[in-house]
């Protein structure tokens, strides 16, 4: 058993301006991340362009994996965090066009993917990845993180050099970085969910925005979304059956390319819920099935006493189904002091209580040994309808029979919610008649009737000086669904909640030690729920609709069928 593993890290500097990299400065910074490295650090050095690499071996290719990764050539140098799921696929191509890879390794395949597409090589790859490649015989720097943003990758360039790495910390430890605080950033924290994509905590630091690459030369750096097709498709079927069956393929596929890993299990959050269920039962049967390599799987669980928090007869119900292993946790509580250390040590916005309290879960599967943790992040954000609570379509279309309906289905899922209940007429103005404001009404008469667009207690020359009015107002809104047209899944991916809940998450469980895998948050998983018809997210009142069809005899039925969310402190 290991100490603190966490996941793999970069580094990379790049001295545009011509002059040596100086060895201890990439050394700080890979000191910085030691402790995603527990499997060795290493460098590469080159004449005004360092790269490192901090090395957890996640998977079991990864035991044989040498980083920063040379080319035959030795004109081109990889560091990435990552992994790769479209292995067989990738490989089979680059193959065929005579880039066949020298071994099986994750780094092997996306080296020989730049070779083979350059700068388009990022979107052929599918999984969760922050990579850097020098590339010597342009004299430039190509930088990618994933579509979803599950693993980070930040950096900061003043024009003679450019640096980046996996954490935050990592960048602010090269002395020529600036530790100007950003003040906007810290107003939007403060009041919710950071909205911008792109800023940090500190002034000209920036994190790459999810599914866009950086190409860093000495004349300037270009930032590019290699994710921007922005192509609307459409699936449909002749039956419910036919869209699960497509559901549970790829959602399987998405299950198995995350329990590659290098021991003999794999651990599990199961909170109770349609998601993190569903993920834990699929994982069961491909293990019983021999598809995946697991001696075992053990799930983790956070147990609370309040009525609208306990969820333990709906994880004992999965328990019962699979007969597994379980480790029921207390939640570990949040605390200001230990939450200022955490940020104090990071240099980065902390988690929100409700986040904090799954630390507990990473502590735990560490200490027994796990290396890979499985959660259902991702299934609120892609399979849950687009407008559960946006009647303003309707209302404007007058399609007032479907209103309510929509209006009839919310008081009962309401009723077999432990959530506090809204009448009809107050979820019609709130989700059905407010929207439809012009936000410059809406502006003026938020004043009038007491209403603000951020906390009263900050102070109001503060959120003058940050311009948090404006912050506040660039709020993120899913894209529309407009009966079988399919919204757009480079819209659905730039959704702040999502980036910031995973790179939080990314956080918690590099600092515990263990890395964190979304099965929901595949891109073809994202992509189907893009392309399936409405009626396939939602049906009555039942959300998850697919999710619920394509688990049955998998899932639980009192899981399957039920209406109600658990509500957690935080």
């Amino acid at each position: 058993m290991r100490g603190n593993d966490g996941m793999s890290g970069i580094a990379a500097i790049y001295n545009l301006d011509g002059h040596p990299v100086e060895a201890a400065l990439l050394d700080r910074m890979l000191g910085s991340i030691a402790h995603r490295g527990p499997d060795g650090i290493d460098r590469w050095h080159g004449s005004s362009v360092a790269l490192g690499h901090a090395m957890l071996h996640a998977t079991a290719e990864s035991i044989h994996e040498s980083q920063p990764l040379r080319d035959e050539t030795g004109n081109l140098v990889l560091t990435l965090d990552g992994r790769v799921d479209n292995r067989e696929e990738l490989t089979r191509e680059l193959s065929s066009r005579g880039f066949t890879p020298r071994d099986d390794t994750d780094a092997e395949l996306v080296m020989r993917a730049y070779q083979c597409w350059g700068h388009e090589s990022a979107v052929r790859i599918i999984g969760d990845f922050a990579y850097a490649i020098w590339d010597g015989r342009e004299r430039e720097l190509f930088c990618a993180r994933d579509p979803v943003g599950v693993k980070p990758l930040y950096y900061f360039t003043d024009g003679r050099f450019f640096v980046c790495g996996s954490e935050l910390r990592e960048v602010m430890s090269h002395p020529g970085v600036p530790r100007t605080v950003n003040e906007g950033m810290v107003a939007e924290f403060l009041c919710d969910i950071p909205l911008d994509l792109e800023e940090t905590l500190f002034d000209g630091v920036l994190r790459l925005v999810p599914g866009h690459y950086l190409v860093v030369r000495p004349d300037g750096v270009i930032r590019r979304s290699f994710y921007t097709n922005g192509k609307r498709f459409e699936i449909r079927y002749r039956d419910d059956r036919e869209y699960a069956d497509h559901f549970r393929e790829i959602f399987a596929e998405a299950v198995q390319c995350r329990m590659r890993n290098p021991g003999s299990g794999v651990a599990a959050e199961l909170s109770g819920g349609l998601d993190s269920s569903s993920v834990v039962s699929m994982a069961e049967h491909l293990r019983r099935r021999g598809v995946v390599a697991a001696d075992r799987l053990e799930t983790f669980s956070l147990i609370y006493d309040a009525p609208e928090s306990d969820e333990r007869d709906y994880i004992h119900e999965v328990l019962r189904k699979w007969n597994l292993t379980a480790n029921l946790l207390p939640p570990t509580p949040f605390r200001i002091d230990e939450s200022r250390e955490r940020t104090r040590r990071s240099l980065d916005m902390d988690d929100y209580p409700n986040g904090v309290s799954a630390y507990s879960i990473y502590e735990s599967a560490a200490k027994k040994g796990f290396q890979v943790l499985l959660t259902g992040i991702g299934g609120d954000d892609w399979f849950s309808s687009g407008d559960d609570e946006d009647y303003s379509p309707l209302l404007r279309e007058l399609r007032l029979f479907q209103l309510f309906r929509r209006l009839r289905e919310g008081a009962e899922v309401a009723r077999a919610s432990r959530e506090p209940m809204m009448g009809s007429l107050s979820r019609l103005l709130r989700y059905g008649i407010f929207p439809l404001i012009p936000q410059g009404v809406k502006n003026f008469i938020k004043p009038l009737i007491g209403r603000m667009d951020y906390p009263r207690w900050i102070p109001r020359e503060r959120a003058r000086r940050t311009h948090l009015l404006a912050r506040r107002r660039r709020q993120y809104r899913p894209p529309p669904r407009v009966g079988f047209m399919a919204a757009d899944p480079t819209e659905c991916l730039m959704h702040p909640y999502a980036v910031f809940s995973a790179e939080r998450t990314e956080y918690g469980t590099a600092a515990n030690g263990v890395e964190a895998r979304h099965p929901f948050n595949d891109r073809r998983l994202i992509e189907l729920a893009c392309a399936i018809p409405e009626n396939q997210l939602r049906r009555g009142v039942f959300y998850k609709f697919v999710l619920r069809e394509a688990m049955r005899g998998l899932l639980p039925d009192k899981i399957r069928g039920r209406l109600d969310k658990a509500t957690f402190p935080g």
